[in-house]
């Protein structure tokens, strides 16, 4: 499952990040196995970390493993399972400058 670490989001600010598989063979899927992703970001099926990180999660660590399954390519019908864990840290969203009159 790669990659191997996620790039950091932005509170307030649309995230995409798409995990990437190798060995095995397709279809893989991917589902939230323990933790907890930043409020406003999700997991879909195919890998796809995406959404909007809520306001207030700025400067917060989040921790969460994800599963990945995909069929053994070398032995039909037989799942193989494999996990990795993500800790990230969603960024502030820029302080905007003040305003001169």
């Amino acid at each position: 499952i790669s990659p191997a670490t996620l790039a950091r989001s932005t509170a307030g600010y649309a995230y995409s990040q798409q995990l990437t598989f190798s060995g095995g063979a397709a279809p893989y899927t991917t589902a939230l196995y323990s933790g907890t992703l930043p409020p406003g970001l999700s997991i879909n099926g195919s890998g796809l970390i995406s959404g909007t990180p809520a306001a207030g999660t700025g400067g917060n660590t989040y921790t969460f493993t994800v599963h990945a399954r995909h069929t053994n390519s070398n032995i039909p019908n037989l799942p193989v399972d494999n996990f990795i864990t993500y800790t990230t840290k969603v960024n502030r969203p820029p302080v905007a400058a003040p305003r001169t009159r």
